[in-house]
């Protein structure tokens, strides 16, 4: 086992790899910014206040209140955790990693609400879409995509859209109209052909929203389902380290205070267990999904 103190920033890279924002922050070339003063010295047993985030980053550009409202519109994303009846924010250090990041974005001129569709709190327009997809988004995304992207070419055979620059704009009416002014030459009955079409295009709404809504669920579930198997493999991690440390000699263990008292070394602890659960993590983690 190496003694080098474990480095925050290959931490955070480790387990954020797939972040959508990550993956953005390191497109535009900004995450020798992101890993500033701050976060390399977060503390992974450690827990923040919205204040803390006011004094690192809040100056004249980003007032108190424009932070605090950001962290409001991406909690989702973010995962805060609210305490007592006031709802006092805590952020353990992946929070403030994730609001770290969202600060940077708007640094670099992204607005909030562009950032809340990259981090999946918004539905997504097109061209988040399609940035996404170059980012090597996460499986539940590209599923979603894939889906959609299969609804809307069946309306596009079925004449119900059509693609202007890269976007696929709907021409219900125009088709109805379209197909009015056909049957009016050959068909008795126009208003049979609109009620047709009207079902016709119903019908396919109801089969977009039907896919779009279990694909989301889906993509929620398997988020919730990483979440919460990394924090239980570094729970079960932290406890092997804690095991692994009480077996330690009493000399590694304590530390000397005045002529014969010895007392734990809590400090050493705490690294001996971030040391233990940063070198297995990855490992354990592919057994986890083996």
């Amino acid at each position: 086992m190496s003694d080098a103190p474990i480095r925050m920033d290959e931490y955070l890279v480790s387990e954020f790899g797939q972040d959508p924002l990550f993956r953005l922050i390191k497109r535009i070339g900004a995450t020798d910014e992101l890993f500033d003063e701050h976060i390399m010295n977060l503390n992974l047993g450690a827990e923040y206040s919205t204040t803390d985030i006011e004094n690192w980053y809040c100056n004249d550009d980003l007032k108190p209140a424009t932070m605090r409202s950001w962290i409001k519109a991406l909690e989702e994303y973010i995962e805060v955790r609210t305490v007592g009846n006031r709802g006092v924010i805590r952020l353990d250090y992946r929070a403030v990693f994730r609001v770290r990041m969202a600060l940077l974005l708007r640094e670099k001129n992204f607005k909030l609400q562009r950032v809340c569709q990259y981090a999946g709190v918004q539905p997504l327009d097109p061209e988040v879409i399609n940035s996404r997809r170059s980012l090597s988004v996460p499986d539940q995304t590209a599923k979603e995509f894939e889906v959609m992207k299969a609804i809307i070419g069946q309306m596009m055979a079925a004449g119900l859209i059509e693609i202007r620059e890269g976007i696929p704009i709907l021409r219900i009416q125009e088709v109805i109209h379209a197909h009015l002014q056909d049957a009016q030459k050959s068909l008795p009955d126009p208003k049979k052909i609109e009620e047709q079409l009207d079902q016709k295009v119903n019908d396919l709404r109801e089969k977009l929203d039907e896919k779009l809504n279990q694909d989301r669920l889906q993509a929620r579930q398997e988020r919730l389902n990483s979440i919460l198997t990394t924090n239980k493999i570094t729970r079960q991690l932290e406890d092997e380290a804690r095991e692994l440390w009480s077996k330690k000699p009493e000399e590694e263990r304590t530390k000397k205070i005045g002529l014969f008292k010895r007392i734990e070394d809590v400090e050493a602890k705490q690294e001996f267990i971030r040391k233990y659960v940063a070198e297995h993590f990855d490992e354990r983690l592919r057994k986890e999904f083996e």
